[in-house]
């Protein structure tokens, strides 16, 4: 909610003390989300620690995918079925859920079988 009054009051106010204002508004928010997560820990839904752990896929695909799902739509006249945002609302979700299946069908076990090959190799013994 905060964060939604903050921004209509940054649409109309759009000079340099306001987004100084701005700044040290989001920093006090960060400072106190870290003092409250020093003290215990914050609950996080399940559905952000998934999109969490597959943000590095995310970033990974997100820009080419695009690109070639652009072209695909252009192709097929897109503008005639879904306006912009329906065909970029679309195009996100697509990523996001190609993601975070791959994150589960390929960089999970991946990461798993390395772990799994790095603890089963014996210590190397160092020189002190």
């Amino acid at each position: 909610v905060a964060a939604v009054m903050m921004l209509r009051w940054n649409q109309q106010i759009d000079v340099m003390p306001s987004r100084l204002l701005w700044g040290l508004i989001w920093t006090a928010m960060v400072a106190a989300l870290v003092a409250i997560e020093q003290r215990r820990r914050l609950p996080i839904p399940r559905p952000l620690l998934v999109l969490g752990k597959s943000s590095y896929i995310i970033y990974l695909i997100h820009i080419p995918l695009q690109n070639q799902l652009f072209h695909l739509a252009r192709f097929f006249e897109w503008q005639r079925f879904l306006s912009p945002e329906a065909w970029a609302g679309l195009t996100t979700v697509f990523i996001i859920g190609l993601a975070v299946a791959a994150h589960h069908i390929v960089e999970q076990p991946l990461r798993d079988r390395l772990r799994e090959r790095r603890d089963s190799r014996p210590a190397v013994p160092t020189l002190n």
